[in-house]
């Protein structure tokens, strides 16, 4: 849950992307309120707006 009025960053394995990457059962490209910001090493960071979100991953490693 992020609070009302603030924004938050989430990592997340960059295989996360290659994955089944579901956040609130939808593709990051369905969603407006988060954004793909960078992608570096083996992290994915998402930049996410005020909300409650379920992100649910099929990872078989860590890459």
């Amino acid at each position: 849950m992020i609070p009302p009025n603030t924004t938050a960053e989430i990592h997340l394995p960059k295989g996360a992307l290659k994955s089944k990457l579901s956040i609130n059962g939808k593709s990051i490209d369905e969603l407006s309120n988060i954004k793909l910001i960078e992608t570096k090493d083996k992290i994915v960071i998402l930049s996410v707006k005020s909300g409650t979100y379920n992100i649910t991953t099929k990872l078989n490693s860590y890459e």
